[in-house]
């Protein structure tokens, strides 16, 4: 059970990143000087996570269907053993125009990972 409400949280965080990534005109535009590396650091500072390692550019095809040429920057961090499911990913897409090729290709591998989760007895 505690898997799949860490799973579930882990698409909805992926998805408010998303969409708080997407351009509208009612939207505020956020901005910052932190590279997606530098923001996944300070997170990791603040919230102990189990050991994570950097995804390399050809991994990221493969983990998101996603070719890394969409993106301007990125960071992704997954775990080193596959016993956790922790995830954390900062996408940054250089036309808004493949946003929704993105967003389709986080809400893949949130799937993925729930499946690959799934037969995981529950922690007792």
């Amino acid at each position: 059970m505690k898997k799949h409400t860490f799973i579930l949280a882990l698409t909805i965080v992926l998805s408010v990143m998303l969409s708080a990534c997407s351009s509208s005109n009612n939207e505020a535009v956020v901005e910052t000087n932190l590279t997606p590396k530098e923001m996944i650091d300070e997170m990791l500072a603040k919230v102990e996570q189990p050991s994570l390692m950097e995804v390399e550019a050809d991994m990221v095809g493969q983990l998101y269907h996603l070719d890394p040429a969409l993106l301007e920057d990125y960071s992704i961090r997954i775990p080193m053993m596959n016993v956790k499911s922790n995830e954390i990913s900062i996408l940054k897409v250089k036309d808004a125009k493949d946003i929704s090729t993105v967003e389709t290709a986080v809400k893949e591998r949130a799937t993925d990972i729930q499946k690959q989760f799934e037969q995981y007895l529950p922690d007792v």
